[in-house]
């Protein structure tokens, strides 16, 4: 299914957030310089941020970021909640779904306090959707199947009931569950069909095909795809269009008819030939289903080239899972010319990308996704080869067999023996790892207590001496008769002896706060950045959630050594005027961001030539096995993100 349908989808849901309004930009400023700091002047920074959401997204956030804080300092549930929905939505469009759902979370907490039972049902909707995008489809559906539940002890428009059957068969769709696919999409589309929602039921009718292709049910996909296509020809809808028609060359290949698959391709070559129409996704899918049409039918010179030319388009866009399927498809061909050499190649470099998207966070569920289509095709060729073979002779017959389980054999050797190498090189890789971890974890232990030794030693030992110098000679000085200059100098070396000793607690307190241990993170940060506000030129704005719980003293201390370098890294480096610090945790997992609008830097020269303080840096969010996230671009400033257990 393609993504856009879903993304097209969650706009209607999403659509109240960002309306327009018949004020203009400078009528809504003006009413803002005469407002107080009241309700009214955040409803009317919320109209203003939607005057700019289109054309200028920084403005809106930083219209978002005050009406949220004026929400929050006046305790306004209804600013507060829109603050969270808005920013849900920016996150969404970040694709930082975490971080939208944990926005999405606090609406939902508001509204539960409220009792609104309408808007929780609708909540639970958005959220859910952000599940799907994560491929969390279990949850999604979970999250959508409560808000049915709600929601049906209301009377919603029926386009919003047919977008949940929609949401509900998409996430079984990713569930793999294809016969609860087509049922939530057979609904959603009937829905549609009693509504002038064209556009939608098109969508709901090309994925309700898919879902039927995926279950083999050929005949009703055949039947939907065609009442998709019709409604989008009356529509003139070209982008739309190549998208059926993908949908139906593809379903004819696994039908073994290439007449038919060959008509669509060629109404795919149509559309993509006329001006201002530029899409090289699916222009390489259309030379793929050429290649494909040309190896059913036995033409093996074209189908590769078709192939190739698939292949450096998928290599251009850097489309792994679409490169995948011309390599195995070249593999194939050659395998069929006998050039089994090749034929090996080919099999090699599918073999070696597979193991990389493994080796991604998402990789399996694509991987899942993908072994029912391939096995189907596979089968298709297998069919067609057995065609082909049994108009030669016998002997050609055993010799061609023979052949392909040898290369059968020696692929599943290979394979076993690549698979070996890389659980070994896995195996080193973690114990070396491991190995790494607890040297840092003892070098950051050992660092963090000689800190707070040296610190308890200043304050309490040079510290102390250095009073108890500054006692005896101010009761000296009483029993002293000094001139006048020498009396000015005794004074201003006490003057001198107690700029010593407000610097030696400033070093004993940089080194340990004492507002960390005994106040907590939050505190110290508060503190800390107060202190740079002070001090710097630059302003620091902070923002934290989900701290009032302790956490290990350690890992407070690590999370507050990391800030503390993030924000001196801005303050020296970046020449910024504004700095923001937020920190976030929900349940068992704390992220971090601090973002600076200086002048920014090469991000991959900087991984080349890493200094000590990046070093140190990455060395405390392993220790708290974690990940960090580090763009910047020269001229357009700074974002660090870093997210761990806790």
């Amino acid at each position: 299914m393609k993504k856009y349908i879903l993304i097209f989808l969650s706009v209607l849901w999403c659509s109240t957030l960002f309306g327009q309004n018949n004020s203009t930009i400078d009528s809504l400023q003006r009413l803002i310089k005469k407002s107080k700091n009241d309700t009214n002047k955040v409803n009317l920074l919320f109209d203003l941020m939607s005057e700019y959401s289109n054309n200028n997204p920084k403005k809106s956030r930083e219209l978002i970021e005050e009406a949220g804080k004026l929400s929050h300092n006046l305790k306004y549930q209804k600013g507060i909640i829109r603050y969270n929905e808005n920013m849900g939505f920016i996150y969404t469009q970040k694709s930082k779904y975490d971080s939208a759902i944990w926005h999405l979370n606090r609406v939902l907490d508001l509204y539960e306090k409220e009792k609104d039972s309408l808007n929780i049902g609708y909540t639970l909707i958005r959220i859910g959707e952000r599940y799907n995008y994560k491929g969390d489809y279990e949850n999604g559906l979970r999250y959508i199947t409560n808000a049915r539940k709600i929601l049906d002890n209301h009377d919603i428009p029926q386009i919003k009931k047919a977008q949940i059957e929609f949401m509900v068969a998409s996430s079984y769709n990713g569930m793999l569950d294809y016969k609860n696919a087509i049922a939530h999409g057979e609904k959603a589309a009937a829905i549609y069909k009693t509504t002038d929602a064209e556009f939608s039921l098109m969508a709901t009718l090309n994925n309700l095909g898919e879902y039927y292709q995926k279950a083999e049910m050929f005949s009703e996909a055949e039947k939907t795809y065609m009442e998709a296509l019709a409604i989008c020809r009356k529509l003139d809808r070209p982008f739309e269009e190549v998208i059926i028609n993908e949908g139906m060359a593809n379903l004819m290949l696994l039908k073994n008819q290439p007449a038919e698959m060959k008509k669509y391709i060629d109404r795919i070559f149509e559309i993509l030939a006329t001006p201002d129409f530029s899409n090289i996704y699916d222009e390489m899918l259309a030379h793929q289903y050429l290649a494909q049409y040309y190896y059913i039918t036995g033409n093996l010179t074209r189908a590769k080239e078709e192939a190739e030319k698939s292949l450096k388009m998928a290599e251009s866009d850097n489309n792994t899972e679409v490169k995948i399927t011309i390599l195995d498809l070249l593999a194939n061909i050659s395998a069929a010319q006998h050039d089994f050499p090749t034929s090996l190649k080919y099999s090699g470099e599918v073999e070696k990308l597979r193991s990389g998207i493994f080796n991604e966070n998402l990789a399996q569920k694509v991987a899942d996704m993908r072994t029912k289509y391939d096995t189907e095709k596979k089968e298709i060729q297998i069919k067609s080869q057995q065609t082909e073979l049994k108009q030669k002779t016998k002997i050609n017959t055993i010799l061609i067999i023979a052949i392909a389980l040898l290369i059968l054999v020696l692929a599943l050797i290979y394979r076993m023996y690549r698979n070996r190498q890389k659980l070994q090189q896995i195996k080193i890789a973690e114990l070396e790892k491991e190995k790494q971890l607890s040297a840092a974890q003892s070098l950051l232990k050992g660092q963090e207590e000689e800190r707070g030794r040296i610190a308890q030693d200043l304050h309490d030992g040079l510290g102390g001496l250095l009073s108890g110098v500054k006692l005896q000679l101010g009761a000296m000085k009483g029993n002293l008769v000094l001139t006048e200059e020498n009396g000015a100098l005794f004074n201003r070396a006490i003057g001198k002896l107690d700029e010593s000793i407000s610097e030696m607690r400033r070093v004993a307190h940089n080194m340990m706060p004492e507002a960390l241990l005994k106040l907590g993170l939050q505190q110290a940060l508060q503190d800390y950045c107060e202190n740079l506000n002070i001090l710097q030129k630059l302003r620091i704005n902070t923002e934290f959630h989900g701290l009032e719980q302790r956490m290990e003293s350690s890992t407070e201390v690590i999370i507050y050594r990391i800030i503390q370098e993030l924000l001196n890294n801005s303050i020296k480096h970046s020449g910024a005027t504004s700095v923001l610090l937020q920190v976030m945790r929900q349940e068992n997992t704390l992220s971090v961001t601090v973002e600076d609008n200086g002048k920014g830097f090469d991000v991959a020269e900087t991984d080349e030539k890493s200094g000590i303080g990046l070093q140190n840096i990455r060395s405390r969010v392993n220790y708290l096995r974690g990940k960090i996230d580090i763009k910047s671009e020269p001229g357009k400033g700074t974002s660090v993100y870093m997210e761990c257990e806790v």
